[in-house]
């Protein structure tokens, strides 16, 4: 496991001196410190605006830091020739990769933890000078946190996928991103599907394959608890528990599925 460690650590301290990664984010810092700013704009409701922008905006960071770290996973090893020096050592491709993965998940919880910080304080700020309707759940916030976290290491599994088979880095973002707008919507067509009475005039193959894409690609949002902590709203533990745990389930089958693809590629 000690080579395992090894990626990790490489895959970490490559992503901290990545130059778009740490632009994007420098981004969401610049973004954070507009909070207070953003939302004075609001004449009511000023806390809630400025939780709801703060999680806005660490949504954002989080999917575009998970494209970008995710995209360059492998292909760029393959492209510095680093990967032909990595598969002569005496490691296997599944380690390599699960290196790469904890690396990428360890990146991205460093990341969001600064994020919701600065966010915290921010609201916490707005709040203290504007109080809300409803006093701020602060233990919803660690919840909605985790939840979030659990959603980007659902995507960071798909990019890894695509990373196992994929030649360029384009291709990587560019599936990414479209399982994450997928996903994001599956549930809310599947909804009108079941229920809306308009639905009945849409043809059976598009209804069939609406409906198979909620179960195929990951449904992102079941992930997007948010408002539970903008309104103040109480969480539903038992759901939360569900969620977090489908998630890992898809993750790891998704992981398994990108070991198996990279085991068998040519990188010769």
């Amino acid at each position: 496991m000690s080579e395992v460690g090894a990626i990790v650590r490489v895959t970490f301290l490559g992503g901290i001196r990545d130059r778009t990664v740490f632009g994007i984010f420098i981004l969401g810092l610049l973004l954070m410190l507009t909070v207070p700013i953003f939302s004075y704009f609001s004449m009511r409701q000023t806390t809630e605006v400025a939780a709801g922008y703060s999680l806005a905006v660490i949504s954002v960071i989080g999917l575009l830091l998970t494209v970008f770290m995710g995209g360059n996973l492998i292909s760029r090893d393959i492209d510095r020739k680093a990967i032909h020096t990595v598969v002569t050592l005496p490691i296997s491709r599944t380690r390599y990769l699960l290196g790469k993965f904890i690396g990428l998940a360890l990146l991205l919880l460093i990341s969001l933890l600064i994020l919701y910080l600065l966010a915290a304080v921010a609201v916490y700020f707005t709040s203290y000078q504007y109080p809300p309707s409803r006093p701020l759940q602060w233990e919803t916030y660690l919840l909605v946190m985790i939840s979030e976290y659990m959603m980007l290491l659902v995507i960071s599994a798909m990019s890894v996928l695509f990373t196992s088979f994929a030649t360029s880095t384009f291709l990587p973002m560019a599936l990414t991103l479209a399982v994450y707008c997928i996903g994001q919507s599956t549930a809310l067509v599947k909804d009108y599907l079941d229920k809306a009475p308009e639905a009945k005039q849409i043809s059976s193959l598009v209804s069939f394959f609406a409906k198979g894409s909620y179960y195929i690609f990951p449904n992102l949002s079941a992930f997007d608890m948010k408002n539970a902590f903008v309104y103040s709203l109480p969480m539903d533990l038992q759901y939360l528990l569900t969620v977090l745990l489908y998630g890992l389930f898809y993750l790891s089958v998704v992981i398994f599925m990108a070991t198996y693809f990279f085991s068998r590629r040519d990188l010769t």
